[in-house]
């Protein structure tokens, strides 16, 4: 469990408890007892998160290193 709480952008207290479950390559996330200045809000659906394997990058497909991306405002 994770206990949170913040400002929000407008101003407004908000706090909540995360609930974080894992099994294997899944995770769940659910918030619950979330309040926005002491109101209760709505349920709201969990996050799912499932682990994916990495997929390999060839060096035909990889983006420029940094040094090798030009900063020449005439495109050359």
């Amino acid at each position: 469990m994770i206990r949170s709480s913040q400002t929000l952008a407008d101003g407004q207290a908000a706090s909540g408890t995360y609930v974080l479950e894992r099994e294997g390559d899944t995770a769940v996330l659910r918030l619950i007892g979330h309040e926005i200045e002491g109101e209760p809000q709505p349920t709201k659906e969990a996050v799912v998160m499932v682990r994916v394997e990495p997929v390999a990058v060839s060096d035909a497909g990889a983006a420029p290193a940094v040094d090798q991306v030009s900063d020449n405002k005439e495109g050359k």
